[in-house]
């Protein structure tokens, strides 16, 4: 019996996956960042790129991250949050709030949640951020 095959091409399934996508805005002065999709390896540097972006605008200063929308996050992303949570980066600082259901465990699981300012919604960041 002959192996058939159709020119060597595999058929194997094409996933994509998400982007990160960072909505600005600012509320009461403050930089306040939407987050959609994944923050991994290759879209941490977009995520600089808006703090730094916000920072320039609104000056130096603590930054709102809303990870409602934020889909998955690896150790690059936590490591980026927790470096810019120290004033390493382009922020004085900066509160997540609302944290989707994966990331919440993933600051959990690690331990970030205790490192991290974390904020229910981003209204009570801002409350953080005023007190």
């Amino acid at each position: 019996m002959e192996n058939q095959t159709d020119g060597g091409a595999e058929h194997v399934p094409h996933v994509t996956r998400p982007r990160l996508t960072v909505v600005p805005a600012a509320e009461e002065g403050v930089p306040v960042l939407e987050l959609r999709g994944d923050l991994d390896l290759t879209t941490v540097p977009l995520l600089v790129d808006a703090v730094s972006t916000a920072t320039r605008r609104h000056g130096r200063q603590r930054v709102v991250l809303d990870c409602a929308g934020l889909l998955f996050c690896d150790s690059s992303g936590l490591n980026c949050f927790l470096q810019m949570h120290n004033g390493s980066g382009p922020a004085e600082g900066v509160v997540l709030a609302n944290p989707a259901a994966g990331v919440n465990r993933l600051l959990d699981i690690t331990g970030a949640d205790q490192a991290l300012t974390v904020a229910p919604t981003v209204g009570a960041a801002l409350a953080l951020l005023r007190s």
